[in-house]
Protein backbone atom coordinates (compact mmCIF):
# COMPACT_ATOMS: atom_id res chain seq x y z
CA UNK A 1 0.00 0.00 0.00
CA UNK A 2 1.41 3.45 -1.15
CA UNK A 3 0.20 6.47 1.46
CA UNK A 4 0.06 9.78 -0.84
CA UNK A 5 0.84 12.60 1.15
CA UNK A 6 1.13 15.72 -0.90
CA UNK A 7 -0.55 19.03 -2.01
CA UNK A 8 -4.54 18.84 -1.94
CA UNK A 9 -6.61 21.08 -3.50
CA UNK A 10 -9.09 23.50 -0.97
CA UNK A 11 -11.90 25.62 -1.91
CA UNK A 12 -13.62 28.00 0.61
CA UNK A 13 -14.89 31.13 0.93
CA UNK A 14 -14.22 34.38 3.10
CA UNK A 15 -16.44 37.41 3.67
CA UNK A 16 -18.69 35.93 0.43
CA UNK A 17 -15.87 35.93 -2.34
CA UNK A 18 -14.21 32.18 -3.53
CA UNK A 19 -10.87 31.56 -2.07
CA UNK A 20 -8.79 28.74 -3.69
CA UNK A 21 -5.49 27.01 -2.35
CA UNK A 22 -3.35 24.24 -2.14
CA UNK A 23 -2.73 22.27 1.41
CA UNK A 24 -0.52 20.19 2.53
CA UNK A 25 -1.40 17.87 5.99
CA UNK A 26 0.41 18.38 8.77
CA UNK A 27 2.97 16.72 9.82
CA UNK A 28 4.33 16.32 13.84
CA UNK A 29 5.79 19.60 14.33
CA UNK A 30 2.42 21.48 12.87
CA UNK A 31 0.64 19.18 15.14
CA UNK A 32 2.55 20.31 17.90
CA UNK A 33 2.47 24.17 17.40
CA UNK A 34 -1.11 23.49 17.95
CA UNK A 35 -1.50 21.50 20.67
CA UNK A 36 -2.04 24.18 22.95
CA UNK A 37 -5.25 25.68 20.73
CA UNK A 38 -7.13 22.48 20.12
CA UNK A 39 -9.31 22.43 22.72
CA UNK A 40 -9.77 26.36 22.70
CA UNK A 41 -10.74 25.96 19.25
CA UNK A 42 -12.74 23.14 19.48
CA UNK A 43 -14.81 24.99 22.04
CA UNK A 44 -15.57 27.80 19.84
CA UNK A 45 -18.86 26.30 18.88
CA UNK A 46 -20.64 27.39 21.72
CA UNK A 47 -18.88 30.91 21.88
CA UNK A 48 -22.36 32.50 22.42
CA UNK A 49 -22.85 30.54 25.74
CA UNK A 50 -19.55 31.92 26.99
CA UNK A 51 -19.72 34.50 29.73
CA UNK A 52 -17.81 37.89 28.97
CA UNK A 53 -14.70 36.60 30.44
CA UNK A 54 -14.66 33.46 28.53
CA UNK A 55 -15.77 35.21 25.20
CA UNK A 56 -12.45 37.46 25.84
CA UNK A 57 -10.21 34.57 27.19
CA UNK A 58 -11.23 32.75 23.27
CA UNK A 59 -10.55 35.73 21.19
CA UNK A 60 -6.94 36.19 23.06
CA UNK A 61 -5.99 32.55 22.40
CA UNK A 62 -7.90 32.77 18.61
CA UNK A 63 -5.46 35.51 17.92
CA UNK A 64 -2.50 33.86 19.49
CA UNK A 65 -3.14 30.50 17.55
CA UNK A 66 -3.33 32.98 14.00
CA UNK A 67 0.46 34.06 15.38
CA UNK A 68 1.15 30.42 15.04
CA UNK A 69 -0.35 30.15 11.43
CA UNK A 70 2.98 31.64 9.98
CA UNK A 71 5.35 29.54 10.77
CA UNK A 72 2.89 26.49 10.42
CA UNK A 73 1.73 27.74 6.93
CA UNK A 74 4.82 28.12 5.32
CA UNK A 75 5.18 24.48 5.28
CA UNK A 76 1.50 23.36 4.14
CA UNK A 77 -0.09 26.39 2.48
CA UNK A 78 0.90 27.82 -0.81
CA UNK A 79 -0.86 29.27 -4.05
CA UNK A 80 -3.57 31.26 -1.83
CA UNK A 81 -6.19 32.53 -5.00
CA UNK A 82 -9.62 34.88 -5.18
CA UNK A 83 -8.80 37.88 -3.63
CA UNK A 84 -5.99 40.81 -3.55
CA UNK A 85 -4.10 42.80 -0.54
CA UNK A 86 -3.49 46.58 -2.03
CA UNK A 87 -3.64 45.03 -5.09
CA UNK A 88 -1.26 42.02 -5.00
CA UNK A 89 -1.75 38.31 -4.28
CA UNK A 90 -2.11 37.51 -0.74
CA UNK A 91 1.04 36.15 1.10
CA UNK A 92 0.82 33.79 4.02
CA UNK A 93 2.78 36.61 6.45
CA UNK A 94 -0.09 38.76 5.52
CA UNK A 95 -3.08 36.12 6.55
CA UNK A 96 -1.21 35.22 9.37
CA UNK A 97 -0.75 38.78 10.69
CA UNK A 98 -3.78 40.79 9.97
CA UNK A 99 -6.77 40.26 11.96
CA UNK A 100 -9.16 40.50 9.61
CA UNK A 101 -7.68 37.39 8.00
CA UNK A 102 -8.58 35.38 11.73
CA UNK A 103 -11.92 33.53 9.69
CA UNK A 104 -9.69 32.67 7.09
CA UNK A 105 -6.94 31.05 9.26
CA UNK A 106 -9.06 29.15 11.53
CA UNK A 107 -10.61 27.47 8.82
CA UNK A 108 -6.95 27.11 6.70
CA UNK A 109 -6.41 25.34 10.37
CA UNK A 110 -9.80 23.24 10.32
CA UNK A 111 -9.07 22.09 7.34
CA UNK A 112 -5.32 21.38 7.77
CA UNK A 113 -6.00 19.36 10.78
CA UNK A 114 -9.02 17.28 9.41
CA UNK A 115 -6.56 16.70 5.99
CA UNK A 116 -3.91 15.39 8.42
CA UNK A 117 -5.74 12.50 9.29
CA UNK A 118 -5.52 9.22 6.62
CA UNK A 119 -8.70 8.39 5.12
CA UNK A 120 -9.73 5.96 2.21
CA UNK A 121 -9.22 8.78 -0.41
CA UNK A 122 -5.07 8.52 1.37
CA UNK A 123 -4.56 5.70 0.33
CA UNK A 124 -3.39 4.27 -2.77
CA UNK A 125 -2.77 0.48 -3.66
CA UNK A 126 0.59 0.59 -5.18
CA UNK A 127 0.58 -2.06 -7.45
CA UNK A 128 4.17 -3.95 -6.99
CA UNK A 129 5.49 -1.00 -4.66
CA UNK A 130 6.13 -2.40 -0.22
CA UNK A 131 3.87 -2.04 1.91
CA UNK A 132 5.43 0.68 3.73
CA UNK A 133 6.05 3.07 1.07
CA UNK A 134 5.79 6.93 2.06
CA UNK A 135 5.70 9.94 -0.27
CA UNK A 136 5.84 13.51 0.47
Amino acid sequence: MDFIIGWKPYKTEFHGIPVTMNLRPLKRSGMLLLTPYIGAFQAGGGFDQLSDEGKSKYQTTMFEMQGVCQELFKEHVQDIQGFTIDGKAPSIEQIAEESVFLPLCMDIISQLMMISNLDQDSEKNSGGQSDDTMQG
